[in-house]
């Protein structure tokens, strides 16, 4: 036997190197796979902390063990996903491409691979550019015949009323049964004109409706603090502490908390948008961001994420996206798709535990432990 499983891990697997197999011929994985395959190893959590352990050991105390490999293969065999090859029936195993950084077990920040920044300035931009960007990427959804969240549905006509700049509210901004403009239309209406009144230099808010403008930002501030507080566990003394220990985080942590809305995380190709709310934002988000930290949270805050907050939405929707097959079958039987423990899903280093429900709500994603 040329090979291990210990030896290709300690060769590739440690690195999720992209790899050359060939089999010897006439052996069981010849017959099947033919004479080679190329792709990716593949390992749950167990089996990537077992390998890990055995390849610290000194050298002559690293078993060589045979045995099957599951493999990603660039032809997608779903054999050698779900079972694998045997090791011993591997007659060459070489990485294709060279062997980038180990990203398994490291504590630093991550950036997401296979990336490319582009360069933006706000600089020139105002409110109205803002909207009409926003107004843009609703219409293409709806062109694509993606479904709206009904929370998006409201923001889409609060902006169109906004653009067109007139005084009577449609109906579609009212209340049903009060005939009142709905409390998150109104709140983005008059932040918009406070915002506008800031950026031109001009009055476009009268002091009555700045009244009912900061009313309106308290009462967010407040009921939302009030889901932050529940969902981790703290008093308004621990948020105080909190504010007086990290002002700069604290500034940010609540930026963050009144401006979120209620939006889809993905949509493109997916047969229902996947979103969070609020208080699904504050589990997933707050509870495992480095920057909002709370060492006297009596929930816990568990393990962090290893990115900066820009890239942990553009991580939410990697994983997601790249599971949308399963996804979509969980939601055709009207079950929820879920992967934890062993079953967690494996993207630059880290298992992620995750669960949507089949209305499409994110109610859970965080990384396990190393």
């Amino acid at each position: 036997m040329k090979y291990s499983i210990e030896s290709i891990y300690f060769q590739a697997g440690q690195y999720d190197a992209y790899c050359l197999v060939e089999f010897y011929y006439g052996s069981n994985a010849h017959l099947k796979f033919g004479k080679s395959i190329h792709g990716m190893l593949v390992y749950d959590s167990e089996e990537r902390k077992n390998l890990e352990r055995k390849i610290s050991l000194e050298l002559s105390e690293i078993p060589f063990t045979d045995g099957f490999v599951r493999f990603n293969s660039s032809d997608n065999i779903e054999e050698l996903l779900n079972e694998g090859f045997l090791v011993s029936e591997v007659e060459r195993f070489a990485t294709v491409g060279g062997i980038g950084p180990k990203v398994y077990g490291i504590s630093n920040e991550k950036e997401i691979p296979n990336t490319i920044l582009v360069p933006f300035s706000n600089r020139d931009s105002n409110l109205e550019s803002w909207l009409l960007l926003e107004l843009r990427n609703f219409n293409n959804r709806i062109e694509a015949n993606n479904t709206l969240l009904p929370e998006e549905i409201l923001r889409y006509n609060t902006i169109v009323y906004i653009l067109k700049g007139e005084e009577e509210f449609p109906v579609e901004l009212l209340d049903e049964n009060s005939l009142t403009v709905k409390s998150d239309a109104l709140f983005w209406i008059l932040s918009h004109k406070y915002k506008n009144s800031l950026e031109s230099g001009k009055l476009k808010i009268t002091p009555e409706e700045y009244l009912q403008f900061r009313i309106l930002l308290a009462s967010r501030k407040t009921s939302r603090l009030e889901i932050v507080k529940r969902q981790l566990g703290i008093s308004d003394k621990q948020l105080k502490e909190f504010e007086n220990s990290s002002p700069d985080n604290y500034k940010e942590f609540i930026g963050l908390i009144l401006r979120f809305e209620i939006t889809a995380i993905t949509f493109n190709y997916f047969s229902k948008p996947i979103y969070w709310d609020f208080d699904r934002y504050i589990h997933i988000f707050l509870r495992h961001y480095k920057s909002f930290f709370i060492r006297s949270s009596t929930k816990g805050q568990g393990t962090l994420f290893l990115y900066s907050y820009k890239n942990i939405l553009n991580l939410i929707r990697i994983v997601i996206e790249h599971n949308k097959k399963d996804i979509e079958e969980a939601w055709l039987h009207g079950k929820e798709f879920r992967k934890s423990g062993r079953q967690s899903l494996y993207f630059n280093g880290n298992y992620f535990s995750i669960r949507i429900n089949a209305n499409g709500k994110l109610t859970q994603f965080h990384p396990q432990e190393y």
